[in-house]
């Protein structure tokens, strides 16, 4: 698809190595945010993607991940299905999975666990915030979560997550310049970190020393 596109609006985890693959007409546009700063607003992009769909056959929103998680992917299909654009989406492999198979953490272990949820942390100090903390399963992947972790980790903990339970901040995953730090819940609000960083609370993290294949290899 990228080599027959038109017109790509990619994000900013997206690699450039990805783009290389368009034909030398396409259009290419950048609508990445930030954290913190100044960046694309999510209504602009959504008029960016129905004015050159409006315009050109074939448009690609490219994305990092899978765009049906916490990607906003089902927020901009909506807009233009509402327009009455036409439109296919194209999974991904979500950093949710991903980041943690390349720090040598499995999601699930038949003997360690039978259930794990995704969490986004984005909104951890905001009083509407709608996750029930007590009825989360013991293993969480999160994401944008790196702002308010000391928040995350205090409500975790007091849902009666025990403080000691391991934790892996992943940052850059999956790319040359993955890093992966481990604490545990009572230190995650301390512990330096930086987006663009994955969380993963739960004791599979103990498995790293033994499955961690890719983070070997670049030291």
């Amino acid at each position: 698809m990228i080599k027959k596109a038109d017109v790509i609006l990619y994000d900013k985890l997206v690699s450039k190595d990805l783009l290389s693959y368009s034909k030398k007409e396409c259009i290419k546009i950048y609508v990445g945010k930030k954290s913190e700063g100044s960046s694309h607003f999510q209504e602009d992009i959504n008029k960016e993607l129905r004015d050159y769909g409006e315009k050109h056959n074939i448009v690609v929103r490219l994305k990092g991940g899978d765009p049906y998680i916490f990607g906003r992917g089902a927020e901009e299909a909506m807009y233009l299905y509402e327009r009455g654009i036409p439109f296919e989406v194209i999974p991904g492999i979500s950093s949710t999975v991903s980041c943690p198979m390349y720090s040598g953490i499995p999601l699930s272990y038949r003997e360690s666990n039978s259930a794990f949820a995704f969490l986004t942390g984005h909104e951890a100090e905001d009083k509407s915030f709608s996750i029930n903390w007590n009825k989360l399963p013991d293993t969480l992947v999160i994401v944008m979560g790196i702002k308010n972790r000391a928040a995350i980790a205090q409500n975790l903990i007091k849902a009666g997550f025990n403080p000691k339970t391991p934790v892996a901040i992943i940052k850059n995953g999956t790319t040359l310049l993955q890093e992966t730090t481990v604490c545990d819940l009572s230190t995650l609000g301390e512990t330096p970190a930086e987006p663009p960083s994955v969380i993963f609370v739960g004791k599979n993290v103990l498995f790293r020393d033994k499955l961690d294949f890719f983070e070997k290899k670049l030291s």
